[in-house]
């Protein structure tokens, strides 16, 4: 009997569909990122299109761990070869006779979740892998059967449409029955006299649709199913002992060939702990262990699981033990799988940002900010974000300041208060860019080149009309301005256009003892 000693707790998860039944629909598993096959030839096996009968054996017998094919085909060929002391076909009582001989020819202890291997090796099974047993010798047979299934319990109808052997294997010793017509007409007379049924609800032709749904209360499987739940089985005994990884492995290859709700969410429960196992680890690659898990699971607990997860290893290998290239390394191989537009622009923010961060502290400027503008593109109105490019900006232009050309770097300013609107607000940014509009002014005027010079004094006087008190603040840096716009229509004996200069900065600093001094000076023809 299949069961299950462990009891499921948490919250309900949501499941989707993984595709169909005979292909491999995750990109994750088809590249062999997600690992669940033991080896190509069970790879091959599981994947197959169609199955022949005789496909069936290697199929059941790959769902445990190495096994003896050869010796099991010989165990099986030498039941058969005896098998000419049945009738054919086989009738009732050879259908009565085979279930015991096989039972004395292979099977010695029954056990919970055994491999279907066992059988041959040991004589170890359950009603999984007899049932699977069963099924290869009736089908050699020419016998018709089918597999029954229940929500704890396999056995096997032999005959059905006439002598309805049920083949019980749930617990050790014999158990064999059979369902005639007079035993039909007693279950259906009880099903009425207890109101569970009516007397027209077994009339006409639904007598033995009514018999199959109240009596077997379960469904038919094939045999690929039937595979499905081998491997469900080892699944089960991998989870009991919290082997996470065997435990998936084995409930993913039983979905492949069982297509069920059950077997999925135990797959991603599966998956759930051995993520939480992994995340314990830092283990950069249990990554697609964890996008299999959203596969599986597409609920916003999973999607923080694995965002968790990713943003303790950007703080492991930025930070704690400072390794960007496996970081980078990681984010190139997870990203083009993640296929959640949603949690994908998260996972580019941790990254672009943590990275930015890491680039930052190392005054790495320049690349900081290259990752700093990704991160901005996703989310704009991130304050942290916001801070970390301002500062970025600042540590950038400072050490710029005697190397490169103040009007290039003013230049640069502009540039990125257009692109990053919110740096008109920062008191720091915007005192940085008025001493750089300042002193390239100042310096234009001494060069004499009045054109640009003047360019520079229109942007001058916009902030003095637009932002005057932060531009008295910072009046020791941009003296120098107005001194040498001063002195340069002095050298050019331009004393009218010095005097309208000197009128314009008073218009905004009335009370500058230096600018009211220059005047003087000019009103009283010392040049």
């Amino acid at each position: 009997m299949r069961k299950i000693s462990f009891l499921l707790t948490g919250i309900l998860i949501a499941l989707v569909g993984l595709g169909q039944a005979d292909t491999i629909s995750s990109p994750l598993i088809r590249d062999g990122l997600v690992g669940i096959f033991r080896n190509e030839g069970e790879k091959k096996s599981l994947t197959k299109l169609h199955f022949s009968d005789e496909d069936y054996l290697d199929l059941y017998l790959q769902t445990g761990d190495a096994a003896d094919v050869n010796a099991a085909k010989q165990k099986i060929n030498h039941y058969l070869s005896g098998a000419g002391r049945y009738g054919q076909p086989l009738k009732s009582k050879d259908l009565k006779k085979l279930y015991k001989s096989v039972h004395e020819a292979f099977f010695r202890r029954y056990v919970d979740n055994p491999s279907f291997g066992q059988i041959f090796s040991t004589g170890d099974y359950n009603c999984a892998t007899a049932s699977a047993l069963y099924a290869l010798l009736l089908q050699q047979l020419s016998v018709l059967y089918d597999i029954r299934e229940t929500p704890s319990h396999i056995y096997i109808v032999a005959d059905p449409a006439a002598a309805n052997i049920v083949f019980e294997t749930t617990a050790p010793g014999i158990k064999i029955y059979q369902v005639t017509d007079k035993f039909k007409t007693q279950y259906l007379n009880y099903l009425i006299s207890n109101k569970i049924v009516t007397a027209s609800d077994v009339s006409g032709g639904n007598r033995d649709a009514v018999f199959e749904k109240h009596f077997y209360g379960d469904e038919k499987i094939d045999r690929k199913k039937l595979a499905g739940l081998l491997y469900y089985n080892m699944g089960v005994d991998a989870l009991t002992k919290e082997d996470y990884t065997k435990a998936y492995q084995n409930f993913e290859k039983a979905y492949l060939l069982y297509p069920s709700k059950r077997i999925a969410y135990l797959a991603s429960l599966s998956l759930g702990s051995l993520m939480a196992e992994k995340e314990k680890e830092v283990s950069d690659d249990a990554w697609p262990y964890g996008l299999r898990y959203l596969e599986l699971n597409k609920t916003d607990d999973a999607k923080e699981l694995f965002q968790g997860y990713c943003a303790r290893l950007l703080k492991r290998y930025l930070f704690e033990q400072p390794e960007p290239a496996k970081v980078h390394r990681f984010y190139g191989k997870m990203l083009p799988y993640v296929t959640d537009t949603s949690l994908k622009r998260l996972l580019q923010y941790d990254y672009y940002y943590e990275t930015a961060h890491h680039l930052y502290i190392k005054s790495n400027y320049d690349s900081s900010l290259v990752y700093l503008d990704a991160a901005y593109q996703l989310t704009p109105q991130n304050l942290l974000l916001q801070e970390l490019i301002a500062q970025s900006l600042i540590q950038k232009s400072m050490p710029m300041s005697g190397k490169v050309a103040d009007t290039v770097i003013v230049s640069r300013m502009e540039h990125y208060f257009e692109r990053y609107p919110f740096l008109k607000s920062s008191p720091k940014v915007r005192g940085l860019y008025i001493i750089g509009l300042a002193s390239a002014t100042a310096d234009l005027f001494q060069k004499n080149q009045k054109a640009a010079g003047d360019q520079m004094l229109k942007r001058f006087f916009g902030l003095m009309e637009t932002d005057l008190p932060a531009v008295k603040d910072l009046q020791p840096y941009w003296a120098v301005l107005i001194s040498e716009a001063y002195i340069y229509h002095i050298r050019q004996k331009q004393y009218k256009e010095a005097r309208q200069f000197l009128l314009k900065v008073k218009k905004y600093i009335p009370d500058n003892e230096e600018v009211n001094k220059r005047i003087g000076y000019l009103d009283g023809g010392i040049y």
